[in-house]
């Protein structure tokens, strides 16, 4: 009985594909993980540029009384404008960059009232994958 102990060509073809079925199911869970967590950070700093967006919109609505439409611009009566380059994908105040990677920007101003107009903003960023439409209303009050 003189057997020879070792490592057979059928336990190796067995060890290399437990090897390659353990690499992929980490692979996969790995991958798995670091997507939502992609995703949930691009949620985030979308909120963050789209509070920061609403921050500078109420800014200029505060100090004006009447808001335009010229060119696809927005313009208050403080002489604060609002223009978006589409080829760029950058939104501007007073042509200083406030932000960047907006995939559509669609200012509608409409009159609600005898003396109120309403600013509609239907934007969309790029930001980490994330595509969400948001919608942003303000209302000015005209000759206050």
């Amino acid at each position: 009985m003189n057997r020879k102990r070792g490592i057979t060509i059928s336990s190796l073809v067995i060890y290399v594909v437990l090897f390659f079925v353990f690499t992929f199911f980490v692979t996969s869970i790995t991958a798995n993980v670091n997507k939502t967590m992609f995703i949930e950070r691009g949620k985030v700093n979308n909120t963050k540029n789209i509070s920061k967006l609403n921050s500078y919109f109420v800014g200029s609505s505060k100090k004006s009384n009447d808001v335009y439409l010229v060119n696809g611009n927005i313009v208050f009566s403080n002489n604060d404008e609002y223009r978006y380059d589409a080829n760029k994908k950058i939104l501007y105040k007073n042509d200083k960059i406030i932000l960047k990677g907006v995939t559509k920007f669609v200012p509608v101003v409409e009159s609600v009232g005898s003396n109120i107009k309403e600013l509609d903003i239907e934007i969309q960023l790029e930001k980490f994958m994330v595509n969400k439409k948001e919608f942003l209303k303000f209302a000015i009050r005209e000759g206050v």
